[in-house]
C-alpha cells in the first residue's frame, strides 16, 4: 500500500534530522582525530581551532533522507549526481584550496547534465542554450550567495532549514511528492547539524556543507513545478531564497564601489565581514542575535512564497514589490545605522 505524501515527507524528515545529529557528532570526532581543523585567523570570528567536516554529515543524512523517495527519475538521479560532485568538490577545497574555475567548470557540468534530462529555467520558449545558461547564473549566483553566508554559527544551517521548509510546504500544496522528499531531507540534514553549530559552534559545515547545500537550495527552485504561471513559477524561489542572494549583491556592490576589491570575482570571492550579519554584530547585535533577525528577515519574506497559489497576477507583482522595499528598507537600515556610529561622539 503506497503511504500518503505528507507520511512520507514527515518519514524522510524525521531520518535526515536524526542521521544529520549523530553523523556530526561523528564527523566532529573524526575531524579532531585527523586534525582537520578550521584555524582562527584574521578575518575570521571563531577563536579556537574548530573540526570543519560538518558537510560529509550533512550530505550522508540527506542521503538517508532521499531514500524514501525511491524510485528516481533520470532527472532525480542527475540531481543527486550533481549534489555528489558538489560535495566532492567543496570537500577537496576544504583539504587542499582549489581555484574557483574549477568549482565553476563542476557547476556548467552538472547544469549542462541536469539541461539534458529536462531540469532547467524555461524562460524562452525553444532557446534551450538560453535557458541553460541562465540556469547555470542561477544555480552559481545561489551557491556563492549560500557560500558567503556561511559566516557565523548556525546561520547558513538555519536558512536552509526555512528555504528546504518552505519549499515542502509549497511541494506539499501543489501535491509534488518527490521535490516534498527532497526538500524535506535537505531540512532535516541541516536541522541535524544545525543543533550542534548553532547551540556550541563545536563543528563548522566547511565548503563541503556550503556548497553542497548552495547547489540543492537552487536546484530545489528549479526543479519544482511551482505554478503554471510564469511569473509565479519564478517568485516562488526567489522568495525562498532572495536575502542570501540580496546580500551577496548589496556586498559586492559596496566592494566595487569603495574600491576594496578591482574585479567582480575578487568581489564575490572576498572574505571579509562585510556581510549583513557582520554588520549587525557591528550594530550591536550579539552574534546569536544576528543570526536569529537573519531568520526573522528570512521567514518574513519566504513565507510570501504559500500564499502564491492563489493570487492573481497582479497580486504577484505586489507580493515582488513588497519583497524588493524589505529588502531596500534593511539596506536603508544600514546604511543609516552606520553613519551614526561614525557620527557618535567618543566616549
Amino acid at each position: 500500500m503506497t503511504m500518503p505524501m505528507e507520511l512520507l515527507t514527515g518519514l524522510a524528515l524525521a531520518t535526515a534530522a536524526v542521521a544529520g545529529s549523530v553523523l556530526t557528532i561523528i564527523a566532529r570526532a573524526l575531524a579532531v582525530r585527523w586534525a582537520l581543523l578550521d584555524e582562527p585567523v584574521k578575518g575570521k570570528l571563531h577563536r579556537v581551532a574548530t573540526p570543519r567536516l560538518g558537510g560529509v554529515a550533512i550530505f550522508l543524512a540527506y542521503l538517508a533522507g532521499v531514500l524514501w523517495s525511491w524510485p528516481w527519475s533520470r532527472g532525480e538521479q542527475v540531481i543527486l549526481l550533481g549534489g555528489l560532485v558538489t560535495f566532492l568538490i567543496g570537500l577537496m577545497d576544504d583539504l587542499v584550496r582549489l581555484p574557483a574555475f574549477i568549482k565553476l567548470a563542476a557547476l556548467a557540468l552538472v547544469t549542462l547534465a541536469l539541461a539534458h534530462t529536462g531540469v532547467v529555467i524555461h524562460v524562452v520558449p525553444h532557446w534551450e542554450l538560453l535557458n541553460t545558461v541562465i540556469t547555470l547564473l542561477w544555480i552559481v549566483g545561489v551557491a556563492s550567495a549560500y557560500n558567503a553566508m556561511d559566516n557565523m554559527n548556525g546561520l547558513a544551517a538555519g536558512i536552509a532549514v526555512i528555504a528546504s521548509g518552505i519549499y515542502v510546504a509549497v511541494a506539499l500544496q501543489t501535491y509534488q511528492t518527490q521535490w516534498a522528499i527532497f526538500a524535506a531531507a535537505l531540512a532535516g540534514a541541516s536541522l541535524g547539524f544545525w543543533y550542534h553549530n548553532f547551540r556550541t559552534g563545536s563543528i563548522f559545515m566547511g565548503d563541503s556543507g556550503s556548497f553542497f547545500l548552495g547547489f540543492s537550495l537552487a536546484v530545489l527552485g528549479v526543479m519544482g513545478g511551482w505554478s503554471a504561471n510564469p511569473v509565479k513559477a519564478w517568485l516562488v524561489p526567489i522568495l525562498v531564497l532572495g536575502v542570501p542572494l540580496a546580500d551577496l549583491v548589496y556586498t559586492v556592490f559596496l566592494l566595487k564601489r569603495s574600491g576594496t576589491v578591482r574585479s567582480w570575482r575578487g568581489a564575490i570571492a572576498y572574505s571579509g565581514q562585510v556581510h549583513l550579519s557582520h554588520r549587525l554584530v557591528r550594530l550591536g547585535f550579539s552574534q546569536a542575535g544576528a543570526v536569529l533577525f537573519i531568520y526573522l528577515i528570512c521567514l518574513t519574506v519566504s513565507l510570501g512564497a504559500l500564499v502564491l497559489r492563489g493570487t492573481t497576477t497582479m497580486q504577484t507583482l505586489l507580493l515582488l514589490l513588497q519583497f524588493c522595499l524589505i529588502l531596500l528598507l534593511i539596506g536603508v537600515l544600514m546604511q543609516m545605522t552606520k553613519r551614526a556610529a561614525r557620527s557618535r561622539p567618543p566616549v
